[in-house]
């Protein structure tokens, strides 16, 4: 097992906790009726769910940042 190998372990493993952590809260918010907790948690958590499936995203996401507010030049 090379370092990708163990990288894309760890990622995977993220991924199921991060899951898991997004159903736990919807359903504690769907119990207490908490519907706009609810829709904020889902959106929240996958934005973070994006990063952890894709890290490479960053790198644009940066670069598009940068090239709206105009950092270094």
């Amino acid at each position: 097992m090379d370092l990708g190998g163990l990288f894309q372990w760890f990622q995977q493993q993220a991924q199921y906790v991060v899951y898991t952590i997004l159903i736990i809260v919807l359903i504690s918010c769907i119990w207490k009726r908490a519907w706009i907790l609810a829709v904020v948690s889902m959106l929240g958590i996958g934005f973070v769910t994006i990063f952890v499936v894709n890290p490479q995203i960053i790198e644009g996401l940066s670069g598009w940042i940068a090239t709206r507010v105009s950092i270094g030049g």
